[in-house]
């Protein structure tokens, strides 16, 4: 298996996040809940990138950072730097 370093943001709500990150090209692979009503934890993926999404408040801490350097995809222009675009990642603002 190769290594892999894998991301994982805490959020306020794991659909409307993963919602986001579609826009980016990322796609649910997953889903996990304990229980009924329990936080939800959600894995993304976009090629080989992979990101988790977690609604439990002890599985990562708030205010994270990733930059997210994406090809192919276009968002705000503000965002857009040398023909790809670079994301401040900040899930917990979702």
């Amino acid at each position: 298996m190769a290594e892999e370093l894998v991301p994982i943001f805490h959020v306020r709500d794991g659909h409307k996040t993963a919602a986001w990150y579609s826009r980016l090209g990322f796609s649910v692979e997953g889903e996990h809940r304990f229980a009924p009503g329990m936080p939800l934890y959600l894995f993304l993926r976009r090629g080989p990138n992979a990101l988790h999404l977690s609604e439990h408040t002890g599985d990562a801490r708030p205010d994270s950072l990733v930059y997210c350097y994406v090809s192919g995809k276009r968002s705000r222009p503000e965002e857009e730097r040398f023909g790809f675009t670079m994301l401040n990642c900040l899930a917990n603002e979702l």
